[in-house]
Formats: C-alpha cells, sequence, structure tokens
C-alpha cells in the first residue's frame, strides 16, 4: 500500500505546483458535494440516467444553435427551441448507446486499474530503488548528492517522474504497452456490447460502481484535509477500505435491482371476465 501512496503524494504535487491556488475550490465543500452526489447516484443512478441525458443534450443543442449556428432565417429562440428537441431526441432515443459508450469507458477503467494494481504498481518500489541514494546505501556508502543532484531531486515534477517511472516498467517488462493496449481494448468493446444489449443491467452495475466510489473518495478528501493521521492510517489497511468499499457497493447493487425490478402487468378488464 505504499506504492499506491506514493502515487497519490505524486497527484498531490502535480496539483500544487501545476494548479493556481486560487483555481483549486475548498476541499471541504467539494468532498461534502462529492458524497451527497454519490449517494444519490447510488441510490438513483439507473432510474436518472435517462432524463439527466435528454436534459444535457437538450441544454447543449440549445446551447450549439445559440453559439455557433447562424440564425438569420428564423429567430433566435425558436432556432434554439429546435435544437434543443432534437438533442434531447437524440439523448432519448439512443440513450442505449450512450448508456453503452459509458459502460465501456467504465469497464476499461476497471480493467486497467486492475491490471495496472497488479503488475504496474509493484514496480514503484523497485523504480525508487534507481535513486543514487537508495543505490548507495545498499551498497554499504555514505552518498552525499551534489547540490545540483539534491536540487534536482527535489524539483523533479511529477510529469518527469511519470516519464521515467513509464520507462522503468517498459524497460523491465517487455510486453506491458502491448497487453495494456490489449486489456483496454477488449474491455471497452465488452463494456460497449454489454451496454447496448443488457442496458438495464448495465445501469445497476455502473451507477452503483460509480455512486461508491463517490462515495468513497469523499470521505477519505475529508480525512486528507482534516485529519492527516486518520488518512494515512486507513491507506495502510487496504483490507479495511476494500471491505468498506465491498459492503456499499453491494447495498448499492441490491438497492437499485429492487428499485429498478420489472412491475407485473396488471390484468386487464376483459382477462378479469
Amino acid at each position: 500500500m505504499n506504492d499506491l501512496s506514493h502515487i497519490l503524494e505524486q497527484g498531490q504535487r502535480f496539483v500544487e505546483q501545476h494548479v493556481p491556488p486560487d483555481a483549486i475550490p475548498p476541499v471541504v465543500p467539494v468532498a461534502i458535494v462529492i458524497l451527497a452526489v454519490g449517494v444519490l447516484v447510488s441510490v438513483l443512478g439507473a432510474r436518472l440516467i435517462r432524463p439527466l441525458l435528454t436534459i444535457g443534450f437538450a441544454a447543449a443543442g440549445g446551447w450549439l444553435v445559440l453559439k455557433q449556428v447562424c440564425t438569420c432565417f428564423i429567430p433566435q429562440p425558436v432556432a434554439a427551441v429546435i435544437g434543443a428537441i432534437l438533442a434531447g431526441g437524440l439523448g432519448y432515443f439512443l440513450h442505449r448507446l450512450w448508456v453503452g459508450i459509458g459502460a465501456a469507458v467504465l469497464l476499461t477503467t476497471l480493467a486497467l486499474g486492475v491490471f495496472g494494481y497488479f503488475q504496474i504498481l509493484p514496480e514503484v518500489s523497485t523504480f525508487e530503488e534507481t535513486s543514487p541514494t537508495v543505490a548507495a546505501r545498499e551498497a554499504g556508502e555514505f552518498a552525499l548528492l551534489t547540490p545540483d543532484e539534491q536540487r534536482q531531486y527535489m524539483e523533479r515534477s511529477p510529469e518527469k517522474w511519470a516519464r521515467d517511472f513509464w520507462s522503468h516498467v517498459t524497460d523491465r517488462q517487455a510486453g506491458v504497452q502491448r497487453n495494456v493496449a490489449l486489456i483496454g481494448g477488449i474491455a471497452a468493446l465488452v463494456g460497449l456490447l454489454i451496454g447496448a444489449c443488457a442496458t438495464r443491467f448495465a445501469l445497476i452495475v455502473s451507477t452503483s460502481l460509480l455512486g461508491t466510489s463517490l462515495v468513497v473518495t469523499g470521505p477519505m478528501l475529508l480525512g486528507a484535509r482534516l485529519c492527516g493521521e486518520a488518512y494515512r492510517s486507513a491507506l495502510d489497511q487496504p483490507n479495511l477500505l476494500a471491505g468498506a468499499g465491498a459492503g456499499l457497493l453491494l447495498s448499492s447493487l441490491i438497492l437499485q435491482a429492487l428499485l429498478n425490478r420489472r412491475r407485473p402487468e396488471r390484468p386487464t378488464l376483459e382477462s378479469d371476465q
């Protein structure tokens, strides 16, 4: 889990170095919003996707007409309404396609995340061992870095760290790039087919996974901001985090399956007679 903590530290350093402080929203309100959205998505996500797709497409269509299309022959409000209706229809009637694309993205992310956790994340420790101080310590020598080496190590950007780390991984694992492309392509194809052919199942699973991740992310952000020791202790207990996430995911799956089950058709008067 120390490797994962190191990755998180690199991401935090990237944000601190490249994002202006004024552009970073307050962590506590953002974490609370993420938690609230996660709960909503975990409970009602599958039922809200189609209406939200329709509204989102309609709003985007109206905005694009107002901003990008010349409305010389008809008034702008009328053109915006027509664009919103057409775009909303695309969102509503092609919702299986959009669900398939979303499922493909989610399944690809999960597949590559699992592959990276087991195949790439362990290489963090071997990559860090290539630093001059670690190499000298393993050789039983005392190493004193020059001022330039110290400055380069302290000012090492996350982008450079990521590039060097990926080069290290590809040097040690010859087929890792091919495996990443293969796993990502297969996962995307399977996700697209599942989303298009088993839309309800894909919606329940996808929104449950997304909602659970948001529900976990919100408290983690709060812990990192308000209680650093508890946050680091949680990272050092991966089994506890995995158990909590699995419990939340299972609860969301069961609840959404119950809310979205097919209702039996009511018998008509003629059948009663």
